[in-house]
């Protein structure tokens, strides 16, 4: 079996850290990002990601940005997670960027790997 490549892009350098961490012990492939347009350079030369995870709100580019960049300029169709703290995101926007889950900050990590597990049936 293939190990499964995640792109993980959080502005909260500790979280970004502990979720990258507790996905590599997971068994995953993980980039992680503190910038979108770091994630999307990424993306443009690997095309392989399996997962991208992403927070809503960073400074600069959001979630929802990254989102849409990958539908709409890169023409990926990955399966994309967002996480936040904050509801500020309509279901209409999670429609249109083709969000797959939405998971609400602060979670269990525990919540977050099956979540994870689940979307890439591992």
């Amino acid at each position: 079996m293939l190990t499964k490549k995640i792109v993980i892009v959080d502005d909260e350098k500790d979280l970004l850290e502990a979720l990258r961490e507790t996905l590599e012990i997971e068994g995953f492939d993980v980039n992680s990002f503190e910038r979108v347009d770091d994630a999307i350079s990424f993306l443009k030369e690997h095309n392989e990601t399996d997962l991208i995870i992403s927070d809503m709100r960073m400074p600069a580019k959001n979630g929802l940005d990254l989102a849409l960049a990958v539908r709409r300029d890169l023409k990926m169709n990955i399966p994309f997670v967002m996480i936040s703290g904050f509801a500020d995101i309509t279901p209409q926007q999670l429609e249109e960027a083709k969000i797959v889950d939405f998971i609400p900050k602060p979670f269990a990590l525990s919540t977050f790997i099956n979540k994870i597990n689940m979307l890439l049936k591992t």
